[in-house]
């Protein structure tokens, strides 16, 4: 396997301008593909749903249809119903004039109610509280469903039997009257809102709520950024049409805490990997004796997440915006290849060509074995049922294929020979070599500090506990918290 390694570093050596031109070929393909990949920034990818508690709210988020409307709660500061809509007014008309925005609740009619009530129908149990679900469980009781389907029975053969048929089909055991109560609590103005004028306004006569539905998903980032900013835009426009501070219009929804979520994970793993990039680079430009090498041990990660978005792109499937910044992060255990193909040679440097490939040829064991353990490590991510899992595996084995791959066969090429620095080694060196003399001379404190480590970390894994709560992901800025908190409160019933 030397003599392999050496042949083929002095045949690539000898091409180098060729392995040049396609190593910028690479890269820019790579750039310009990734380019094309069609993200998911749906932040539950990531979320392990044989967890049951985690799979009850994602379940309820993608099947009850009133998760993804956007509410607009229209507020006037004082009782004055005249300014209260104009202000809806406007803005439901400004509403309708984005492209992206349907099924608009605003004026409703009696014929509307139905609807409402069908859609009720539809969503059950998700609309059910703890409270409500055990106050129906003695309708589950055999006496109690006899009695009702009895009843249902004599009624069909009646006239109003007509208006029965769907309910018997739909909801046989009634478990949509606590739910219904609402509709006509609603419809009669005695709960804890009212229709006014065609319009759904608040017990205390201030707010009046309209709701719409975009046209995609939440998890469609690039289309919502533009939609929320546009639905804020007119918020804040109609609200500069009336005195200051009289009135105030709040807007929440999935789309809006979607869009927050995902731009706190972009700036987060931006920001992190950026930190962690400069703090690397500084460590490198203070260890090496040519500090341009620093840059150059840093191509190995650059090139391996390149491979992994290419490799991505001719998968064809929709990848985890999530899985890819956590790759991005984990990747860059990666740097540690080029660090060790560099170091080496900039501690002792070759005198010729022949003497790197002899030097990086010793090196390829130890690097492939390494980098064949966190590539096994990434491997057992396919095994798991989370599709972002999985994606992420992905991202690490060819990443890390990739980077190992180029550390060994294309970095040593453009490593100079016959540098100057003699047989004066390294600062970072001499230091390592003094702690190992040390550690030699002080061998029987080795074990007892090792054993008082291992026992430290083993009461941490002991106490580590996982919290399935989605809320502890919540990165919703302070604007969105107070909207959607004022929507709850007036509206949550």
């Amino acid at each position: 396997m030397t003599d392999l390694c050496v042949k083929l570093h002095l045949f690539l050596a000898r091409h180098r301008v060729a392995v040049l031109l396609l190593l910028v070929l690479f890269a820019a393909s790579s750039a310009l593909l990734s380019r094309r990949l069609k993200l998911n920034e749906d932040f539950t990818d990531m979320l392990p749903m044989s967890v049951p508690a985690i799979a009850e709210q994602v379940e309820a988020l993608k099947h009850v249809r009133q998760a993804d409307r956007l509410f607009v709660d229209v507020q006037t500061t004082a009782l004055e119903p005249e300014r209260l809509t104009q202000a809806a007014d406007q803005m439901h008309t400004a509403l309708r004039e984005i492209p992206e925005l349907d099924d608009f609740r605003y004026n409703i009619e009696a014929t509307d109610m139905r609807e409402m009530f069908e859609q009720l129908q539809a969503q059950l149990p998700a609309l059910l509280n703890s409270n409500e679900l055990h106050q129906l469980e003695g309708r589950l009781q055999t006496p109690a469903l006899e009695q009702r389907l009895a009843w249902m029975k004599k009624s069909m053969s009646q006239p109003q039997g007509l208006m029965l048929k769907e309910v018997a089909q739909t909801d046989p055991a009634g478990l949509g009257d606590v739910v219904s109560l609402r509709l006509r609590a609603l419809q009669a103005g005695i709960g804890d809102a009212r229709i006014v004028d065609g319009r759904i306004t608040s017990a205390d006569g201030r707010h009046v709520l309209i709701s719409a539905v975009p046209g995609f998903r939440p998890s469609e980032l690039r289309r919502s950024a533009p939609l929320m900013s546009a639905v804020l835009g007119a918020a804040r426009k109609v609200e500069t049409q009336f005195p200051a501070g009289s009135v105030r219009i709040a807007v929440t929804g999935a789309h809006r805490m979607a869009l927050d979520n995902a731009t706190m994970i972009r700036e987060y793993s931006t920001r992190t990997s950026v930190i962690a990039t400069v703090a690397v680079a500084l460590l490198m430009f203070a260890a090496y004796r040519r500090r341009w090498l620093a840059l150059l041990g840093l191509a190995p990660t650059v090139f391996g997440v390149l491979g992994a978005l290419l490799a991505f792109h001719f998968t064809g499937d929709m990848v985890s915006a999530v899985a890819i910044g956590c790759g991005s992060i984990l990747i860059g255990v990666t740097v540690d290849y080029g660090s060790y193909v560099l170091y080496h040679m900039d501690d002792s440097p070759p005198a010729t060509r022949l003497q790197l490939a002899q030097a990086v040829a010793q090196l390829a064991p130890a690097l492939t074995f390494g980098a064949l353990t966190t590539m096994a490590a990434f491997f057992v991510m396919f095994f798991s049922p989370v599709s972002g899992h999985r994606q992420l595996g992905m991202f690490g084995m060819v990443g890390v294929g990739v980077a190992a791959a180029f550390a060994l066969v294309v970095l040593p090429l453009f490593i100079p020979v016959g540098a100057a620095g003699g047989s004066r080694k390294l600062p970072l060196t001499t230091v390592m070599q003094r702690l190992f003399d040390w550690r030699d001379r002080r061998a029987r404190l080795v074990l007892p500090l090792l054993l008082l480590f291992s026992g430290l970390c083993l009461a941490g894994v002991v106490r580590l506990r996982f919290d399935g709560d989605l809320a502890r992901l919540n990165g919703v800025t302070a604007a969105t918290r107070h909207d959607d908190d004022l929507v709850r409160e007036v509206w949550g019933k």
